[in-house]
């Protein structure tokens, strides 16, 4: 059975917003009917909350009688280097995890930040580093790099394929990337004006 219902999830605009925060944004995509929900967290900026963050939207959205079935993430960063655990995902929120790419990440350029700025480094290479397993696949719309999990690579270039409306990036992503990107300028304004 096809999948219809897909969780998409970006930040936006990536600057201290008070203490240290930014925004997330999720957008629920029904295949036959377009965009049906969105949620916005704030999440820390390299904080390691974003996949308990995308986890609690996911399971809000199922709570409110949505049925999400797989998430789509454009980067397994998100807020600099908080990063998003597709296996966290799966255990805690039940959905798999397809992370598209524009171009081929690279493992050696994740880390080499990661070894310079974070006494954690290690725990976070372990969850980037699956970049290594990106594989490259043509879409309607040109290449692409996948990384997969829980979802066949059949079942996720199909997904991509359908909601590539007018790019290479799949709709929902776009339409997450710039609500972050809307809302988290608005808290930025906010929080210069001490609001």
């Amino acid at each position: 059975m096809p999948l219809e219902n897909v969780v998409a999830c970006d930040d936006g605009y990536v600057k201290k917003l008070g203490q240290g925060y930014t925004i997330v944004s999720c957008i629920y995509w029904n295949l036959d009917k377009g965009p049906l929900a969105s949620s916005s967290r704030p999440v820390r900026i390299d904080g390691l909350d974003a996949s308990s963050i995308i986890a609690g939207i996911i399971q809000r959205l199922r709570l409110s009688g949505l049925k999400p079935e797989v998430l789509l993430l454009d980067s397994v960063t998100i807020a600099g280097f908080n990063v998003v655990s597709p296996s966290t995902i799966e255990r805690v929120a039940d959905v798999p995890t397809v992370i598209v790419y524009k171009y081929k990440p690279s493992l050696e350029r994740l880390l080499k930040p990661l070894r310079k700025k974070f006494g954690d480094w290690k725990l976070r290479a372990r969850v980037v580093a699956i970049v290594s397993e990106a594989r490259e696949v043509e879409t309607l719309r040109g290449k692409l790099y996948v990384i997969l999990w829980g979802l066949s690579a059949s079942e996720a270039l199909a997904l991509v394929d359908r909601l590539q409306l007018y790019s290479r990036i799949p709709e929902p992503l776009r339409m997450a990337h710039y609500l972050a990107s809307s809302t988290s300028r608005l808290f930025d304004l906010g929080a210069q004006h001490g609001c």
